[in-house]
């Protein structure tokens, strides 16, 4: 699995600090299918957040935390009629 790569712009409002998104991966050869999960440590989630993604990419999504508080790290996997993929290493956290 490619590595998944992030960028995020944030907003300050308060004592909330919410972050743009945009993530993007490399095609892997044979898959049908995308599946993005995240998690505050560098451990792949137990299980995706986002599935179905027929593109290397997943676009202007808003997370919202506490300041300061959450890192989130991205994962993701490839899927086709044998199951899923193992998780991608995290992205950069975020």
């Amino acid at each position: 699995m490619t590595r998944i790569t992030s960028s995020s712009k944030r907003q300050d409002w308060g004592y909330s600090v919410y972050a743009n998104y945009n993530l993007s991966w490399g095609a892997v050869t044979g898959a049908n299918t995308y599946e993005v999960g995240y998690n505050t440590t560098t451990t792949p989630p137990a299980s995706a957040t986002w599935t179905g993604l027929t593109t290397t990419t997943l676009t202007d999504f808003w997370t919202q935390t506490n300041r300061g508080t959450v890192t989130y790290y991205y994962f993701v996997r490839a899927r086709n009629a044998a199951g899923p993929s193992a998780w991608s290493s995290a992205s950069g956290g975020q």
